[in-house]
């Protein structure tokens, strides 16, 4: 099922039926990133769909981390999402660049508040997991 769910987001971005093959403007937002072998994705994406109270959920970041498992080499997925963070609405890109078959380069874009949470999280991550 896994090569099937790559296989069709690697042919939906040929096409162009994906919202994630078009770049995403984040001018004016504050950016938050990590390079991390595949297996680690949709663990890292959990804990952090954990800091919103809405917008990101558990579900959307096992979602992404299909769709981030699904790029092939050389190509680069782009996310937006509506958050709740603090009480307060926020725009969150998450962006994806694959440069090798198994450790995507993933991009947070967001407010500088929730940008510094994410860095604290993706530290955090970087030490319990020994990466």
């Amino acid at each position: 099922m896994k090569g099937f769910r790559a296989l069709l987001f690697s042919i939906l971005a040929v096409v162009g039926c994906t919202g994630a093959a078009q770049p995403i403007d984040t001018s004016g937002l504050t950016e938050a990133s990590m390079n991390l072998d595949q297996e680690h994705v949709r663990p890292l994406l959990t804990e952090i769909s954990q800091l919103f109270s809405a917008g990101f959920t558990q579900d959307s970041a096992a979602k992404l981390a299909d769709q981030v498992d699904g790029l092939w080499v050389g190509q680069s997925g782009n996310w937006e999402f509506s958050i709740i963070f603090n009480g307060q609405p926020a725009r969150l890109v998450v962006a994806a660049y694959k440069d090798d078959t198994d450790a995507p380069d993933l991009y947070f874009f967001s407010s500088p508040d929730v940008a510094a949470r994410i860095d604290k999280e993706l530290v955090a991550f970087s030490e319990a997991h020994g990466i």
